[in-house]
């Protein structure tokens, strides 16, 4: 696509008179063609963003050919151009292009090219610090870069008093994934960084995770504590499922720990309130493990 772009541009230069090198004239001819012609904008942007002469020429030909692109819906061929990163190392990209590429990718769950492009890139003028924080740790996690994610997890969580719940779901499924991909240490430490700023039901998800944690590390007794303070951290008296499956957990840890008689106070429980046959056949088997 590349050698597309300039053999047409160097088409388009040669019926319109454009001298080689006269990179203002380009620019200026490519802006006027946006709208009438973008495939022309394109290849003269593609050309300029090569082979501009003047540093702020050729980052702003980056830009406008990266927007183009994006404003006919071909944000996958814009990802593949710049991922080239032979031709187009991405410190010496424009940085707009950089986060317009980044939120491509991100919403075409490519985070490994999102977190390409936004690794080192500070808050974009048009974007709030902590939405930005927030969509470069889930970039980041999800591609693999766990300590630059986490890094910036904290970012976000430093000097909080609290979080909108929006974004405090969205920082806790981030350090579940950063959990699930064995990052145990990490995401302990996040989890409790998060839960003072918590309201009721991330609360209970993040104690879950303190849980599986202390459960993956075979520290039983504590992953019990995480899993019945989850499950009796509640807006409600009733025995929801989440709570019905924290206290399950809790039993099991018990169990597990050498407390039996407590594992079996949480299982006596469990038999008295719930209905589901499915889970009093776990119950059960719980039971009968002790």
């Amino acid at each position: 696509l590349w050698t597309s772009y300039a053999a047409a541009a160097q088409d388009v230069a040669n019926q319109n008179q454009l001298l080689l090198g006269d990179d203002a004239n380009w620019a200026d001819y490519a802006a006027r063609r946006v709208g009438a012609s973008p495939p022309v904008a394109r290849a003269l942007f593609a050309y300029l963003a090569r082979q501009g002469r003047i540093d702020a020429t050729r980052l702003n030909a980056q830009l406008q050919l990266v927007f183009s692109l994006q404003s006919s819906k071909l944000a996958l061929t814009a990802i593949r151009l710049f991922s080239d990163t032979t031709r187009f190392p991405v410190a010496q990209l424009d940085a707009q292009a950089r986060y317009l590429l980044g939120s491509m990718a991100a919403e075409n769950n490519q985070p490994a090219a999102a977190a390409r492009f936004w690794l080192g890139l500070n808050a974009p003028p048009t974007l709030a610090p902590d939405e930005w924080r927030i969509r470069l740790a889930q970039a980041l996690v999800r591609a693999g870069v766990a300590g630059s994610g986490a890094d910036a997890l904290r970012a976000l969580i430093a000097g909080k008093q609290a979080l909108p719940a929006d974004m405090m779901q969205r920082a806790v499924a981030s350090v579940q994934e950063l959990q699930d991909s064995g990052h145990y240490k990490t995401a302990d430490e996040l989890y409790r960084a998060l839960l003072p700023l918590a309201e009721t039901r991330a609360r209970r998800e993040i104690l879950f995770g303190l849980g599986r944690i202390a459960e993956s590390l075979n520290d039983f007794q504590r992953a019990a504590d995480h899993f019945l303070e989850a499950a009796v951290l509640s807006d409600t008296l009733a025995a929801d499922a989440f709570a019905v499956n924290a206290r399950l957990a809790a039993a099991a840890n018990l169990g597990r720990a050498g407390l039996k008689d407590d594992a079996r106070t949480q299982l006596n429980w469990l038999q008295k309130n719930v209905r589901d046959a499915e889970k009093l056949e776990l119950i059960r088997r719980e039971m009968q493990k002790l």
